[in-house]
């Protein structure tokens, strides 16, 4: 019985997994007016800068249209992503703040920390009558709410929100010539019938080069195979986002890393490592390994971006809808996120106009600030399609200069390299990062995603402090023993009971304990 509830639960397709998961909605049409300020002023402001940034960060051409339209002028110390954390830890503890930190991502227990040291100040009285975008929201998902209050009570920080069905949970990909030569219509569900196909591929030379290299399953982490997998052995029923703790088929708290349908995930995942019939770098993957083994023609199935196989094979790959099922009868996609990523714009103390800088971070949340922040300017950057919605135009797909995208709008527009206090959603985002094959395959997997998607639980101050003890060491174990399994180097069956009690040397009663503190509160209020 307890099987059958799983798998029913799986199976739902009348459920939405976006409504049953969170509420965020589109953004809405701006509600307000301009200017957001009756004098010119001026904000100091530290930011995060994206790699494909162009020239000076004062100088997009958004800053210049935001000034004329709000009459803020914004005053930019910026750093790129691989820098930012250092720059911004020393920024926070200084002399002298800035009036905002933007594109700044900080997690909860930092903002709280900053928040109690005086370096942020809370934004909850401002968001109703200053916020109108983020403020519907908040007041729309209550998972938001729950995730951008703190232990105090109060808001500090805008979050990014990235609710395009693409990001929600990432496609799923095989070449469609290889699986049709081999005499499949489509990729099995059954994991003990995917595996006899995987044996095919590799014993069959696909790619006429007169070797057996062909690559039957890879992904850009040995984490993207995992999340693939989970959902077939009845593990990570709460989504992706919540990585090491889900309920049960009793309806209980359980710690995955220790379950037997972890430890099963793991058995199967070794025969296919040994066996080589999982890509064999899969430890020290990324998206250039797997476009290096793509553009070589080895590659059967992968999960990620249809791009990540690089140029000239990728129209030979078609999307995977199958859902896999393990030995005991599990079927659910587990890799599914929540929308809801970190806090990463902040007002200091020093701010002398906290209404208008709130106007101002707002208006990213609104469908006209939303088409700013990702698509730029119409009939400068984008057209729109027979939708309406907002198309990368010719100058931006295919650059005069070899440009690529990014590096075309990071002259214009901000949101590269994430952290963004805005939308990334379906009419935009949707409609230019992935192709229509990408988009038709996630929206179908969606389908059979967990009914409950958790987000990011937030602790008190005392928790964080004992998390931050504990928790890094024993995910760290878990991480290595998880490798061991899986080439073999450590034995399942011989090594396992050595394995928990390790972890429980390490602490893991208290961390469970902590992580169930942390879910009553999430719990507790969402229902508020």
């Amino acid at each position: 019985m307890k099987k059958l509830l799983t798998m029913l639960t799986a199976m739902l397709m009348l459920i939405s997994v976006l409504g049953a998961a969170y509420a965020i909605k589109d953004p809405i049409e701006f509600q307000g007016e301009f200017p957001f300020s009756e004098e010119p002023i001026t904000l100091d402001v530290f930011s995060m800068r994206g790699v494909y940034a162009q020239g000076d960060f004062n100088e997009l051409e958004c800053w210049k249209w935001l000034k004329d339209k709000t009459n803020i002028s914004l005053n930019f110390e910026a750093y790129t992503d691989d820098i930012i954390e250092e720059k911004l830890a020393l920024k926070l503890v200084s002399n002298k703040l800035p009036d905002l930190f933007f594109k700044c991502a900080m997690d909860s227990s930092n903002v709280l920390k900053y928040a109690q040291d005086g370096a942020i100040i809370p934004i909850t009285a401002y968001l109703e009558e200053y916020a109108p975008h983020f403020y519907y929201q908040i007041e729309n998902d209550p998972s938001l709410k729950a995730f951008l209050t703190m232990s105090d009570g109060e808001i500090y920080g805008f979050n990014y929100i990235v609710s395009a069905s693409n990001f929600m949970t990432p496609p799923v990909f095989v070449n469609g010539e290889w699986l049709a030569e081999l005499g499949y219509d489509e990729v099995p569900e059954d994991l003990g019938e995917l595996k006899e196909l995987f044996i095919k591929v590799r014993d069959t030379d696909l790619n006429k080069n007169g070797e057996k290299d062909e690559v039957p399953l890879i992904a850009t982490s040995l984490d993207n195979l995992y999340r693939l997998f989970s959902g077939a052995f009845g593990i990570n029923t709460r989504g992706r986002t919540s990585v090491y703790i889900d309920i049960d088929d009793n309806g209980e708290l359980r710690y995955i890393p220790t379950s037997d349908g972890y430890k099963k995930l793991l058995k199967y995942f070794n025969e296919l490592y040994v066996e080589g019939l999982m890509y064999q770098e899969i430890f020290d993957s990324s998206i250039a390994n797997m476009t290096a083994v793509g553009e070589q023609n080895r590659i059967f199935m992968g999960k990620g971006s249809q791009h990540y196989v690089g140029p000239t094979y990728k129209d030979k790959f078609i999307g995977v809808n199958s859902i896999f099922k393990g030995p005991d009868g599990y079927q659910l996609n587990a890799d599914v996120g929540n929308p809801i990523f970190a806090m990463n714009t902040f007002i200091t103390p020093e701010n002398k106009y906290p209404e208008e800088t709130v106007r101002l971070i707002d208006y990213f949340y609104s469908k006209e600030g939303v088409e700013l922040m990702f698509a730029g300017f119409e009939g400068v950057t984008f057209e729109r399609n027979e939708k309406g919605n907002p198309v990368y135009n010719d100058y931006v797909q295919n650059n005069p200069d070899g440009l690529l995208n990014e590096e075309v709008l990071g002259k214009y527009i901000p949101w590269g390299g994430g952290a963004n206090p805005s939308m990334a959603e379906d009419h935009v985002f949707g409609e230019n990062m992935y192709s229509d094959v990408e988009k038709a395959v996630c929206k179908e997997r969606l389908k059979y995603g967990p009914e409950v998607v958790w987000g990011k639980f937030n602790y008190t101050d005392e928790e964080y402090q004992r998390l931050s003890i504990i928790e890094n060491d024993i995910n760290t174990y878990i991480n290595e023993m998880r490798a061991k399994f899986i080439t073999g180097d450590a034995d399942l069956d011989a090594d396992w009971e050595e394995y928990i009690n390790t972890l429980n040397r390490m602490g893991l009663e208290e961390l469970f304990t902590i992580y169930k503190s942390g879910l009553d509160a999430y719990e507790k209020a969402i229902a508020e």
